[in-house]
């Protein structure tokens, strides 16, 4: 029995860390192991309204939209988040910002809409409530 159990864990052992290595290598795939997500020519589609606004991804350019944009890597689950900035190109439109945080997958389409601008709170509230008790009907 002995004979037959120690070589079935090494091909099983071997098997496992074989398999591991062909789905890690996929294109255009994520795979999550433990707490990292790990990105192999992962494909991001990042579009806008309008069309042609300057992407940077990090700090650095990556394009104007619409555009395919293509990641490799590994974040952890606690890691820095990445931060994308779509800046227009016409006057009367908004700079937009996302934070795509390390916990969760990133997302394969990522859509900015430069003409929303951002939303402001009223500086003060005013709310006059009036309560008047009701009679009972008899």
């Amino acid at each position: 029995m002995k004979k037959i159990l120690l070589p079935l864990s090494i091909l099983l052992i071997f098997y496992g860390c074989n398999r591991h290595i062909i789905e890690s290598t996929s294109p255009n795939t994520v795979k999550q192991i433990g707490l990292s997500y790990h990105y192999n020519q992962y494909e991001i589609d990042i579009i806008s309204e309008p069309l042609g606004v300057t992407i940077e991804w990090d700090n650095g350019y990556i394009g104007k939209t619409p555009l395919k944009y293509t990641y490799n890597g590994t974040r952890r689950r606690n890691g820095p988040d990445i931060i994308i900035i779509a800046t227009p190109t016409e006057p009367g439109q908004y700079v937009q910002k996302k934070r795509l945080t390390a916990s969760v997958p990133i997302p394969r389409t990522i859509f900015f809409n430069t003409y929303v601008g951002p939303v402001t709170q009223p500086d003060k509230v005013d709310v006059d409530v009036k309560i008047t008790p009701q009679k009972e009907a008899p």
